[in-house]
């Protein structure tokens, strides 16, 4: 959902609901919600005046992503048939871990928007901080287990950044 009051104040709202069948039933479903507002100032009647101002645009947005990026059927402790000692038997092939969930990550983004000089020079300056938790990684486990690993949720790790982007139009042909 977008709205814009006077193409001056600019809220969006986006919700998602993904399920994935690489997850037990109780954490099947991830929700990940998003938000962002955004303040056009040159669109200010104090800013009427300043022609060198084509454009100036205050940001901030939040939200959530979710990844299920392990294979197929990682949650069930898998069988399969051998002969042990001339008997038909099964044997685990797979440890399984039926509370693994979606792997989460939340980014903001703060920035700044501008175009000048009848927008000759254009440009934003943004800066974003990014958490995700439960990352899905292949465990280690006892080797007694029979096992070497099995997917957990278990990391969670910070990015943050700066981002720039100036373009120029110097020469104008026209």
């Amino acid at each position: 959902a977008s709205y814009a009051l006077k193409e001056r104040y600019l809220v969006t709202f986006t919700g998602r609901s993904d399920a994935s069948s690489k997850f037990p039933k109780v954490n099947r479903v991830g929700y990940f919600p998003s938000l962002g507002l955004a303040w056009r100032i040159s669109e200010e009647n104090f800013m009427q005046g300043i022609g060198w101002i084509d454009e100036l645009k205050l940001r901030a947005s939040a939200g959530y992503t979710g990844t299920q990026n392990i294979g197929n059927n990682m949650f069930y402790t898998l069988y399969s048939p051998a002969s042990y000692a001339g008997n038909n038997a099964l044997l685990p092939s797979q440890l399984g871990n039926d509370n693994i969930k979606w792997e989460s990550t939340f980014q903001q983004d703060y920035g700044i928007d501008f175009a000048l000089f009848n927008s000759r020079l254009r440009g934003s300056i943004g800066y974003y901080p990014k958490n995700t938790d439960g990352i899905l990684i292949a465990s280690a486990v006892p080797a007694s287990s029979g096992f070497n690993s099995v997917i957990k949720n278990v990391a969670n790790i910070q990015n943050k950044g700066v981002e720039i982007d100036i373009t120029g139009e110097f020469i104008r042909n026209t």
